[in-house]
């Protein structure tokens, strides 16, 4: 399973919502295109994000 990590939200700075929102997420292994792990990223939490790590 992949997981992404340092994961950089779209809160407009709010830094009470960044420390709210996940950390890290697990990613389902059929889902390999870094666009598609995005959107399931904000599908899962309801917020867009600029980028992430992955490990």
């Amino acid at each position: 399973m992949l997981k992404v990590i340092n994961i950089e939200w779209a809160t407009d700075n709010d830094h009470n919502l960044q420390n709210a929102l996940p950390k890290e997420i697990d990613i389902p292994e059929s889902i390999n295109i870094m666009g598609d792990i995005s959107n399931y990223i904000s599908d899962e939490t309801g917020f867009c994000n600029f980028g992430f790590d992955m490990v």
